[in-house]
């Protein structure tokens, strides 16, 4: 019997995945031809774009990112001249007498009754006004931020959805491994039942043989609740139902180079999203300082209007009742109860934490690269490791196999064989998956990772 890493298995899957995206896949048919199951098959790009589409993952860098575009919209607008039209119609009512009675006048006294009709029509333009446009400098930064941020959430589920994925793929692995060390305890304790029924071996085998094949039946029990697990995690982070048959490709042989790191620092602060994210909040809070302090500063508007009045509505006559004016409205804040000063404070001590955090960032990304360059170093060092010792220990088992069935070997040796083979086929699986998904988060850390 020879014993080869599970990668065999990987290439035989991987030749049977459709090309097409998100198809149902169906598994072998009964004697009636009706499909006893169906699978969906997925990409790794799929379930990113699955998952980056489902409105629950992304809803409250969304919702930050269109109020900072509403934000950016109203400041521009405020540049823009304001028109306004109103209309007003008053009545009132007096009273009048009718002169030479005397003492009898306020017995003959008539109501009187007027109405006021007037249209006007109002248009003001800012000529200077620095708290507008501070504001409108302000909204445009802090629009910037959001977008950067929403980035920036989009780049943290993807890593999270890969790590879903891969971990799928190294339960369903794991469970893969977990059956043949369950089918190989059992074909030990086979052998040693048959050996002690030929006298070569005493009852001790058998029942040590029985104690193995139990550990791996509670194996295999646990492997594929895992393996349940991993997929229900999965399907609830892209958005299907929890309980949806899933099939995955398999891209674990894949193993990309990883960059000196150096190369992997100067490329993370070139590109990292975070670095200019912070540029823009830097600027969005100065820009909020210096509105602040334009509340106190006079603004310069430009004010016309055009009006029509009459106490009828006449308006054929309507050239005799219309009016313009134009003019100057300068407007400055004296005394508001101290909120502008207020405005100030917070503004101010918003900018020095926002320096402060800057500051830290450059810090923060290099910690972040070098502990992702090390994972990524190791997971790679391991497989390289792992895959040789498994070979070994397949080597080992082998041997182990052939000593008992001779009677040169003993139980122990055959199950402690058995162990080593097991616990060196999962370092390996655990090596490899580790290795991708420690590749991915090097990528975000480096500010290279491409989304769909």
């Amino acid at each position: 019997m020879v014993y080869k890493p599970y990668k065999s298995s990987l290439c035989v899957a991987m030749m049977l995945s459709l090309v097409a995206s998100f198809s149902p896949v169906y598994a072998e048919q009964d004697g009636s031809g009706v499909a006893a199951t169906e699978k969906t098959e997925l990409t790794l790009d799929q379930c990113l774009q699955m998952a980056l589409s489902n409105a629950v993952n992304l809803a409250q860098a969304e919702y930050e990112k269109s109020s900072a575009s509403a934000d950016k919209l109203a400041g521009w607008g405020a540049l823009l001249p304001n028109l306004s039209v109103t209309g007003n119609f008053n009545r009132s009512w007096g009273t009048s007498s009718t002169s030479g009675l005397g003492q009898w006048d306020q017995f003959f006294t008539t109501p009187e009754v007027s109405n006021q009709y007037r249209f006007t029509s109002t248009m003001t333009v800012p000529l200077v006004s620095p708290l507008v446009w501070f504001n409108m400098l302000g909204s445009n930064a802090k629009s910037k931020s959001a977008d950067l941020s929403y980035q920036i959430e989009r780049e943290k589920l993807a890593v999270s959805l890969s790590r879903a994925y891969f971990a799928v793929l190294k339960a369903e692995e794991l469970l893969s491994s977990a059956e043949d060390s369950h089918q190989a305890a059992v074909r030990h304790l086979e052998l040693a039942k048959r050996m002690f029924e030929l006298k070569g071996v005493s009852q001790v085998d058998v029942l040590t043989a029985q104690t193995s094949e139990a550990e791996a039946h509670v194996a295999l029990i646990s492997a594929r609740n895992g393996w349940e697990a991993a997929k229900m995690s999965l399907c609830y982070l892209i958005g299907l139902p929890v309980d949806t048959d899933i099939a995955l490709e398999d891209i674990s042989g894949t193993s990309p180079e990883i960059p000196e790191y150096q190369k992997c620092l100067d490329t993370a602060l070139a590109e990292r999203k975070e670095i200019l994210s912070l540029e823009k909040d830097l600027a969005s809070a100065n820009y909020a300082k210096w509105t602040a302090i334009s509340a106190k500063l006079p603004s310069l508007a430009g004010v016309g209007s055009y009006y029509w009045s009459d106490d009828t509505l006449d308006f054929g006559d309507w050239s005799k009742n219309d009016g313009y004016s134009i003019g100057l409205q300068l407007s400055l804040n004296l005394f508001d109860g101290l909120s502008s000063e207020a405005s100030i404070a917070k503004a101010r001590a918003a900018k020095k934490l926002a320096e402060i955090t800057q500051k830290q960032n450059d810090q923060s990304i290099s910690l972040e690269v070098r502990k992702a360059y090390l994972s990524a170093q190791e997971a790679s060092e391991r497989m390289v490791v792992a895959e040789q010792a498994l070979e070994q220990a397949g080597s080992e088992l082998d041997l182990a196999e052939r000593r008992y069935e001779l009677s040169a070997g003993s139980i122990l040796e055959l199950t402690d064989a058995h162990a080593t083979y097991t616990k060196a086929n999962t370092n390996y699986i655990n090596a490899v998956y580790d290795f991708q998904i420690a590749e991915i988060e090097l990528r975000k850390a480096m500010g290279t990772l491409q989304l769909p």
